[in-house]
């Protein structure tokens, strides 16, 4: 997989899901990645500063072939291969870095909701009704 991010950087998706989909990859997520993912798709933290819990989630349903082929083609471009926002959006029809986003955040709280125990299945679905922004919003 770390070779996605540079001599396998132009490797056509498809194959590399291929390829990841054989595979086997540990899948131990500490409170913290659960909070650094849950607050990535659920209450819009930066991208980057989610990535390590973001890649490590990614290869196992890559792994597991549960994303839809389309939806795996865009973890791959996007969080294995590190490829530009502008890229991806070309690729997929979004709308520049912001629909890349949405459709990662989207991705993400599926796969979140497939691997999280229930207790944090709950806090994540309740950070989606109720997003920090309207907390901050309610004071002004």
């Amino acid at each position: 997989p770390r070779l996605l991010a540079d001599p396998l950087r132009d490797m056509e998706p498809e194959l590399a899901f291929g390829l990841l989909a054989r595979a086997e990859f540990p899948f131990a997520p500490d409170a913290q990645d659960w909070q650094d993912l849950v607050g990535f798709a659920f209450a819009h933290r930066g991208y980057e500063t989610s990535l390590g819990p973001i890649k490590t989630l990614t290869l196992k349903a890559l792994s597991q072939g549960i994303p839809a082929m389309h939806l795996a083609n865009l973890l791959v471009m996007k969080v294995l291969q590190h490829r530009s926002w502008g890229s991806c959006a070309r690729r997929f029809g979004l709308a520049g870095r912001a629909g890349v986003e949405a459709e990662l955040r989207s991705l993400l709280r599926e796969l979140i909701l497939h691997y999280a125990d229930d207790g944090l299945k709950h806090q994540a679905l309740k950070l989606e009704k109720f997003p920090p922004a309207t907390y901050r919003d309610a004071g002004s």
